[in-house]
């Protein structure tokens, strides 16, 4: 059944430095314990090595969702209505001891200051694939912010910024709760991993263009094109940070054809929603979450028009959330500091529950 309606779920907690994860979620409950003791027998022979953090933020990842979960205010029992829970850039980043990152500076060329290690990566990976099989997460679509990890490669390194987006409840036959993989094309300085050749906002016409830049960006399109998804009739598209504001998916869009995206998702540490930028179909909404801000760790704006000749006149209407173009409002008070626990009335997260009723989009 396609779904005709979103709910937008933003777990809202600073990421712009590491945060302390033990104090994030509630130890009278282990989800990653719980879910290798419900693994077949097989599969727990299969069950990698997780380190302290790297268990930590999934424990913290899965107890957030679980507390949106039991809200009152989420339609759970509304089949019509997809869950959308997500978190911002480098929630998955490990806290570091002084000595760790001196012991990582000395290691040789290309190694990152602050990312997981290769098995960590697998590791979480695995444990994404199978904490949220719930049925009752079905009508649930999870981007539990960004994994820093890196990945050896025979001789060479590389350290991607990997965003997932996960589909609650148990996957068919054959299939893997992880959708997609959304790896980071631009990588600043402040991302503090090796840096990789910037894709900045370019002209229509320059991919035609024989230059270096062109053909990189080019060669950029198969793996811009993985952020393009399909989600029981929502067209989805996926920008982290830096990428959202050099257009990337703008761009991917643009070049493949791909014009009808209802929901654009902005995952992000430092970066706000950029007009010329929006890649959604007119009438369509984007989301920002947010690490690096206080004030405003997400939003939700409805697109009314992108102008695909003129990225400049594209344009988005008032904050939503400020607005009244929802059928259903309850906004919670929570304190996003990272320093408090799962405490009645305070959490790691700030309740955005509005219900956005989704018109057709032209041709549909």
């Amino acid at each position: 059944m396609a779904y005709t309606k979103f709910q937008f779920i933003a777990l809202e907690t600073p990421t712009i430095d590491p945060v302390t994860p033990d104090k994030m979620w509630s130890k009278d409950k282990d989800y990653v314990d719980n879910c290798i003791k419900d693994l077949s027998e097989n599969d727990k022979k299969a069950v990698p090595k997780l380190g302290a953090d790297a268990k930590s933020r999934l424990n913290w990842i899965r107890g957030a969702v679980d507390e949106a979960l039991s809200s009152e205010h989420v339609k759970n029992d509304d089949v019509e209505t997809l869950k959308l829970f997500v978190a911002p850039e480098f929630f998955f980043r490990p806290d570091l001891t002084a000595n760790q990152l001196e012991a990582q500076k000395n290691k040789a060329s290309g190694v990152p200051n602050r990312a997981y290690s290769f098995a960590d990566t697998q590791a979480i990976e695995f444990f994404l694939e199978r904490l949220f099989r719930s049925d009752k997460l079905k009508d649930w679509l999870i981007i539990p912010g960004t994994v820093l990890g890196y990945m050896e490669a025979g001789n060479k390194a590389r350290t991607p910024n990997r965003a997932y987006v996960i589909k609650g409840g148990p996957p068919a036959k054959d299939k893997t709760a992880i959708l997609s993989r959304h790896a980071k094309i631009n990588t600043p300085d402040t991302d503090g991993i090796p840096k990789l050749k910037i894709w900045p906002v370019m002209p229509a016409n320059a991919p035609k263009q024989k230059t270096a830049l062109a053909e990189y960006q080019a060669s950029t399109l198969g793996e811009s094109a993985s952020n393009i998804i399909a989600v029981d009739g929502f067209q989805i598209g996926i920008d982290l940070c830096m990428d959202h504001g050099s257009g990337i998916l703008y761009r991917t869009c643009k070049l493949l054809d791909k014009k009808q995206l209802l929901l654009q998702f902005v995952v992000a540490c430092g970066h706000a929603i950029k007009s010329q930028s929006l890649a959604t179909a007119d009438g369509g909404f984007v989301m920002l979450v947010e690490g690096a801000r206080l004030d405003n760790h997400s939003q939700v704006l409805k697109v009314t028009k992108v102008d695909w000749d003129d990225p400049d006149g594209s344009n988005h209407e008032p904050d939503l959330l400020k607005s009244k173009q929802y059928l259903e409002s309850n906004a919670s008070t929570r304190n996003p500091q990272p320093t408090i626990a799962f405490q009645k009335n305070k959490g790691a997260y700030d309740e955005i529950l509005r219900i956005y009723k989704v018109e057709p989009l032209p041709g549909q």
